[in-house]
């Protein structure tokens, strides 16, 4: 009988009867399309969405407007080609639209232009908006913009560990 209350007590203790409750983590095969589609309709807001090493060219937007994580294998180990047209309709010039309200992450790739905004939108290679106090962009490089780097309106929060080549503009 003592050794049942040992037992029982040490299950209670290690949290074994707990509720499992916490972000999910969701392995993208790294294309927008992919992406698109597990932010769309399988993450919720804390979840995590993986781009896995390697390189990516993205003809479309990606569109986050839950508070996630977008993360990487790390600077230069994931590439994403920004090859998203640079005129037409109002969004069209933006890689990644965020519009968040909460906690996003954006870190851990590379993101290199590939087309050049010669009409002048400059809406930015990654477009932050929303009412958001929890922002973080880190270990996030923009080599080449084929527009603006980073465009933020209304959000508050932190870049850091982040690289901009603007020598192509």
């Amino acid at each position: 009988m003592k050794v049942l209350g040992i037992l029982l007590l040490i299950l209670i203790g290690s949290g074994f009867f707990a509720p499992r409750c916490g972000a999910t983590v969701y392995y993208s095969n790294g294309s927008p399309a992919n992406v698109q589609q597990i932010h769309d309709t399988q993450a919720i807001n804390g979840d995590t969405i993986v781009l896995p090493p390697g390189t990516f060219t993205w003809n479309t937007q990606v569109r986050i407007t839950k508070n996630i994580t977008l993360a990487g294998a790390g600077q230069g180990m994931t590439v994403i080609y920004d090859n998203v047209p640079k005129a037409g309709g109002a969004d069209s010039t933006i890689l990644m639209l965020c519009t968040v309200s909460g906690n996003l992450r954006l870190t851990g790739f590379t993101v290199r232009g590939q087309r050049q905004d010669s009409a002048g939108y400059n809406k930015g290679t990654i477009s932050l908006g929303g009412s958001s106090h929890s922002v973080r962009v880190d270990h996030v490089s923009i080599e080449r913009p084929g527009t603006g780097a980073f465009v933020i309106r209304g959000v508050w929060g932190v870049a850091d560990h982040c690289y901009v080549d603007g020598s192509n503009l």
